[in-house]
């Protein structure tokens, strides 16, 4: 009798050991680390120094639209450098219709008309905070606080230096970070979050380092590991910006200019930020 309760049970629910047996998908592992430097680069939106070549480069971005989970259909490298007061990302943003690149200008903390690229940062390394920053192909800049693992406030405006150029082979941003704009411990050796994501308009494509699925949430308890950060002492959250009176950053359509900081200032070429 109980031999044949037990089949009546297994035959009553196939799916369901199924569903047991089935292994979870395996997520790759993603490893970025971030190359100190001495020489920091000019951000000039050009990837020419010798330097980014000691940065290993990162892709393999994965889409979340249209195809949720389907490789994307433009290649992205990103390469971490730092040094004792900043934080620089390279990004080779490859596309085989360059001359089809949305560059749509737009004024600071506005949504994009245009291709853009965004860099998620977690400092603390708590999975609940962090930082956001985006530039898009033609320089403009936004930037929002992470909070609560996937709640964002684009009220914070930080003090951070961007440029943009755009070749045959797709464009490129530069970014510098200070660490005065960042919050972060005072380890000898630091792991942050990080997460990157490309929006490439023409096609509606939204991909990412590390995807998160549409029907899932989070944003700094997805990121993945950002290691090699030796040596990084926490300072004052201070930034002073040499600039000089010019035209929004809306109205300037040339490649490779470093945006303002605020949309009617323009940074000073020779001057770059100083951290105190």
């Amino acid at each position: 009798m109980r031999i044949l309760l037990t089949a009546t049970l297994l035959a009553a629910f196939p799916s369901a050991l199924r569903a047991q047996e089935t292994p979870k998908p395996t997520i790759p592992a993603i490893q970025v680390k971030a190359a100190r430097t001495t020489s920091p680069p000019d951000i000039d939106g050009h990837l020419n120094e010798e330097v980014w070549a000691t940065a290993a480069p990162v892709s393999g971005f994965i889409q979340r639209d249209p195809d949720e989970g389907k490789p994307a259909t433009e290649d992205t490298e990103i390469r971490i450098l730092y040094d004792d007061t900043a934080l620089y990302v390279g990004a080779r943003l490859f596309d085989d219709e360059p001359k089809a690149l949305a560059r749509r200008l737009s004024a600071r903390d506005n949504s994009f008309d245009s291709d853009w690229i965004g860099i998620y940062l977690d400092p603390l390394h708590d999975r609940l905070t962090g930082a956001m920053f985006r530039v898009s192909s033609a320089n403009a800049q936004q930037d929002m606080i992470l909070y609560n693992d996937s709640w964002t406030d684009s009220t914070w405006d930080a003090v951070w230096q961007s440029a943009v150029s755009v070749d045959d082979r797709g464009w490129v941003a530069e970014i510098r970070i200070p660490l005065s704009q960042l919050r972060f411990t005072g380890a000898a050796q630091q792991t942050w979050g990080i997460n990157v994501e490309r929006y490439v308009k023409r096609k509606n494509e939204s991909t990412f380092l590390r995807m998160v699925p549409k029907n899932e949430s989070g944003l700094a308890s997805r990121m993945v590991d950002l290691d090699g950060l030796d040596g990084l002492k926490p300072g004052r959250h201070l930034e002073l910006v040499p600039y000089r009176p010019g035209a929004p950053n809306s109205s300037s359509r040339s490649s490779g200019t470093t945006s303002a900081v605020r949309s009617t200032m323009v940074r000073a070429p020779s001057r770059p930020p100083v951290s105190i």
